[in-house]
C-alpha cells in the first residue's frame, strides 16, 4: 500500500532525503554519572545495538580514539531511554533544517536518513525493555519556520532527536500516523493486515467489530470511542484500555482501533496509533509561536456495505521533551485520529494540531480526542477520551469510535516549563500531560 504524507498540518510538502546513510562509529565518549530520578533502572543498556549501516554500537570499543578527543561535550544529565556513552560524537555539526524532509532507520541494510546528513550521528539503541529507538544527535538543532519534518516510510520504532546545545522548533515537527487507513507511524501500532474481525493492535487496541457492529476506538491515556452496533442486533464495540507510564519510560506510541468486518471484497483497516517522539538537548528546548510538534493517530476506513463495517480511529502517540530549560510558546499535540463512518467515508487522521479529528460521514463515526474548532487555546480543556461512533438515522450503518488521546510528558531542572502555547490534552489534564525534573 502506498502510504500518504502525514504532514497535513500548515499543509507542508515533504521532500524525503533517500539513500544517505548515517552510522554510529563506536568510540567512546564521556556521559555525567547520574541517574534518572523517575527510574533509575531504565535505559542503562545502550550495548551491542546495530546500527542501520551494518555495524554496531559498542561502548568501550573505540578502535583507538579515547574520550579526551571524541568531540562536543556530551549531556550533563542523563536522558530518559537513551544510553549516549559509546556513540561517537566528534562528527556532529549544527543542523540548520530550511526545507521539508524525513528521519528514516529501518533497522535494514539501507541504513537511516537525516534532514542534514552533515550535522547528524545515527545510534540504533535499546530502551530498558530491549525495543529498538533509532537516536539522531547534531551539536545544536533549528527547524526552520514553515519547514515540516516527518518519519520516512518503513520506520516503526520511537525516534530520538537529540541537541547537545540548544533545540529551536519553530516548523513542525509531525510524527503522526499516516492520514489513511492502516498506515505507519514511527513507534505506534500499525495494522498486521492479517487480523481482521479482531480487537485493534498495541496495548490499548479498540474493541472489534463485527458484521453488526463497527469497532472501538484506540486508547493510550484517554479511552477510545465505542463503536456503535446495528439497532436490531449486535454489541457495541469498546475502546481499548489505558495504558503506559507517564513518565514514557519506555518510549512507545500509541495503539490501533478495532478492526472492522470483511467480506470477500473490501476490508476495513482501523487507524494506526500515533508515532513515539523523544527530543533532548543539552541546553534548551523551545517551540516557538507558529511551531508545532506532534505524534497523532490515524483514521479509520469506512464501512462498505451490511458486511464490512467501519474500524476504529487510532489512539495519539508520545511526545516527551527533556532539557535544563523548556519553553513551549507553539503546539504540542498527540491526538486520536477520527473512526471510519457508516455511511461509506473514511475518518479523519489527527496531526500536530489541538483541534480534534473528525469521524467520517457528518461526524457518524467518533471524532478523535481534542479541542473544537475555535475553541484551542491554554485553559480550555481538550478532551481526553475520543467520541463514540453512532448509527446513521436508520439505525443501521454504524459508526466506528475515535481515538483517545497519547501522552505528554516535559522533563526539565526544576521540574517546570515554561508554558503558554497549546497544548492536546491540555495542561490541566495532570494524568495525560505531566512534568518531571531531569535524571542525575
Amino acid at each position: 500500500m502506498a502510504h500518504s504524507s502525514r504532514l497535513r498540518f500548515l499543509s507542508l510538502s515533504v521532500a524525503a532525503l533517500a539513500g544517505t546513510a548515517l552510522v554510529a562509529t563506536a568510540a567512546t565518549v564521556t556521559v555525567a554519572a547520574c541517574g534518572n530520578s523517575d527510574d533509575d533502572s531504565a535505559a542503562k543498556d545502550g550495548s551491542a545495538s546495530k546500527a542501520d549501516g551494518g555495524t554496531t554500537v559498542q561502548p568501550g570499543t573505540d578502535g583507538g580514539t579515547s574520550s579526551t578527543d571524541a568531540g562536543p561535550t556530551a549531556l550533563s544529565f542523563k536522558p530518559s531511554n537513551i544510553d549516549l556513552s559509546g556513540v561517537d560524537l566528534s562528527t556532529v555539526g549544527d543542523a540548520d533544517i530550511t526545507s521539508s524532509c524525513v528521519f528514516t532507520f529501518t533497522g535494514a541494510a539501507d541504513g537511516a536518513t537525516s534532514c542534514d546528513p552533515a550535522s547528524f550521528t545515527f545510534a540504533y539503541l535499546k530502551q530498558s525493555d530491549g525495543s529498538s529507538v533509532g537516536v539522531f544527535i547534531a551539536r545544536s538543532i533549528h527547524v526552520e519556520a514553515g519547514v515540516g519534518i516527518s518519519s520516512g516510510v518503513g520506520t516503526i520504532n520511537p525516534i530520538v532527536l537529540v541537541s547537545l546545545g540548544t533545540f529551536v522548533v519553530d516548523g513542525v515537527i509531525d510524527m503522526s500516523a499516516d492520514n489513511e487507513p492502516g498506515g505507519i507511524s514511527p513507534g505506534g501500532a500499525i495494522f498486521s493486515g492479517s487480523n481482521f474481525d479482531s480487537m485493534g493492535l498495541g496495548m490499548g487496541g479498540g474493541g472489534a467489530g463485527s458484521a453488526t457492529n463497527a469497532g472501538g476506538g484506540g486508547s493510550y491515556c484517554g479511552i477510545g470511542g465505542k463503536g456503535s452496533a446495528f439497532e436490531d442486533a449486535g454489541t457495541s464495540a469498546s475502546g481499548g484500555a489505558v495504558y503506559g507510564t507517564a513518565t514514557l519510560i519506555p518510549l512507545v506510541g500509541g495503539s490501533t482501533g478495532g478492526v472492522g468486518g470483511v467480506n470477500q471484497y473490501n476490508e476495513s483497516e482501523p487507524g494506526s496509533g500515533g508515532g513515539a517522539l523523544q527530543l533532548v538537548a543539552g541546553t534548551s528546548i523551545t517551540i516557538n509561536d507558529g511551531g508545532a510538534v506532534g505524534a497523532g493517530g490515524g483514521p479509520g476506513s469506512q464501512a462498505y456495505d451490511n458486511v464490512t463495517q467501519a474500524a476504529g480511529g487510532g489512539s495519539g502517540g508520545a511526545v516527551l521533551l527533556e532539557a535544563p530549560v523548556v519553553t513551549v510558546i507553539g503546539t504540542i499535540a498527540v491526538n486520536g485520529g477520527g473512526g471510519g463512518g457508516g455511511g461509506g467515508q473514511v475518518g479523519n487522521g489527527a496531526s500536530a494540531s489541538p483541534v480534534f479529528a473528525p469521524g467520517g460521514n457528518d461526524y457518524t463515526g467518533g471524532n478523535g480526542n481534542g479541542t473544537l474548532p475555535g475553541d484551542a487555546g491554554i485553559g480550555v480543556p481538550a478532551t481526553t477520551n475520543g467520541s463514540d461512533g453512532i448509527p446513521q438515522d436508520n439505525g443501521n450503518d454504524p459508526g466506528a469510535g475515535g481515538g483517545g488521546g497519547g501522552r505528554i510528558r516535559i522533563n526539565t531542572a526544576s521540574g517546570k516549563a515554561a508554558i503558554s502555547g497549546v497544548l492536546s490534552p491540555d495542561i490541566t489534564d495532570t494524568t495525560c500531560v505531566t512534568q518531571g525534573t531531569l535524571g542525575h
